[in-house]
Parts: C-alpha cells; structure tokens; sequence
C-alpha cells in the first residue's frame, strides 16, 4: 500500500517531532545526540515545505493537452508523474532508485556512525524526507517549464496502440501490452478518481472490475436485456360496407357478410 500523498506530510513532520523528543531524552541522559538534533529539525521544515498534493487532475490542461494527470506513482523503486494524453500516456520521472535507495542509505550510514541506532534512524528518515522534496521540486519542474509532455532522461512514452488491456486493481494501475505487464503502484484513493476518465480515454482498452463503479454504472451493466416483440396486424376491408377488420375475421363487425 502507498500512502496518500497528504498523509505523508504529516508522517513527516511527525518523524521529525519524534527524533527531536527521543535527542532530548538522549540530553537528559548525559548522551548528546549531535546528528539527530539537526537531522530532526531538518526534517521538520522539509515536511512543512512540501505543499499540499494535486492528486489526480482531469480537467483537460489547454496548455499540455493532457487529459489526464497524476502527481504520483511508483514503478520498482522509481517516482513518476504519469500524463495521459489522447493518444499516448507519458511517465515523467521524479525520483530514480538510485537516487531514492542511496538517500536514505548514506545518511542512515552516517548517523549510524555519529549517534548509533537513533542516529541510523534519524538518517534514514532524512533521506526519506529529502527524496520526497526533491520529488516535488521536480513535479513543479515539469509544470513551469511545461515538459509534460516532452520526454527527458529516464522518461517513458507508452502510446495506446502498444496497449492490450489496462486495468485497476485496488492501487495497482497494470498495463497489459505487447511485451508484457506493468504494474504501477497508485497512491491511496487515487483508482477510484480515475476509473471513469480511464474508461473515456482507452474506450474498450479499459477492462472495469467493477470495483471502482459508480452505482449507475454498475446496474446499467448488470441489468438483463430483453426483446420487445412488436406484431404487425394486417387488416382487411368488407366489400359491402367498407369497414375494415383484422384480417382471419370470418364475418364483418359492422354488416355480418361473410369476408
């Protein structure tokens, strides 16, 4: 599971008020945590400098064309900004693994060898902290400069003909095509928003599990059809009178001949 962006503010923020309570009680033990102090303070102020998250935006963006647009996903260990376009989607990346795995490792290292454990913990959370602002920096990058919809370094460009099936399946976004499947983690939240404009972008491409229908939805999918039968009736008129019958009438309604 992939936290929701807004949560992960606040796991900051709160990570830093812990290791900042846990350096004091270090102080009061005659232990100067001198790595965890700044560490935790430093991860404080990342965590109230990283705005508040877009989520998924489908208002079509006049500027990129993009019909679609997710401020976060993850495939393996890298952070992208996913663009979906009429006849293509773009995953614009934010964060490499590389860049994510080595954050954490070098200053878990680091405070591992200045305040120990607490130390390796308070790394480890920097690292965290720090590959996140970066990744919002980068996601702003893309809008300013507008590059959405350019390919950069370690960008992919998957277009809809290249696609067999695409699918929502909990917070997974998995892309079915002609070499093979792609899942694509989704922040908490963020499948049951792109449900209906995946199914207006991909048309038949997108397979619902039905999950992630509205109630209209669903009964307009699961309701039985049924055949209305309409008879035509042929109808005849009497020689004697002109009146007209059903047509098998053996007598006239109106005079009693025989038709």
């Amino acid at each position: 599971m992939f936290w929701c962006p807004r949560a992960l503010r606040i796991i900051i923020v709160l990570a830093g008020v812990g290791l900042l309570a846990l350096a004091s009680y270090y102080l009061l033990s005659q232990l100067i945590a001198v790595f965890t102090f700044p560490m935790g303070t430093i991860i404080i102020v990342l965590g109230l400098l990283i705005s508040r998250p877009a989520g998924v935006t489908v208002d079509r963006d006049q500027a990129t064309s993009a019909r679609m647009l997710l401020d976060r996903a993850i495939l393996g260990a890298s952070i992208y900004q996913i663009v979906f376009l009429d006849s293509k989607l773009i995953l614009k990346r934010l964060a490499s693994s590389r860049t994510t795995i080595l954050s954490v490792l070098i200053l878990a290292l680091a405070g591992l060898f200045v305040d120990g454990y607490l130390g390796a913990l308070a790394g480890g959370a920097g690292g965290y902290a720090v590959q996140e602002y970066a990744t919002q920096r980068n996601r702003r990058r893309n809008l300013k400069n507008n590059t959405l919809t350019t390919l950069g370094r370690g960008d992919l460009e998957i277009p809809y003909e290249d696609l067999k099936e695409v699918r929502l399946r909990k917070n997974k976004l998995l892309l079915e095509g002609k070499n093979g499947l792609a899942k694509i983690g989704l922040p908490k939240g963020y499948a049951s928003q792109m449900s209906p404009k995946l199914r207006a972008i991909l048309g038949g491409k997108y397979k619902s599990e039905g999950l992630f229908d509205s109630p209209l939805q669903s009964t307009q999918t699961t309701q039985p059809l049924t055949r209305e039968i309409i008879k035509e009736t042929v109808l005849v008129t009497c020689r004697h009178c002109g009146s007209r019958a059903p047509q098998g009438t053996l007598k006239c309604p109106n005079c009693g001949a025989i038709l």
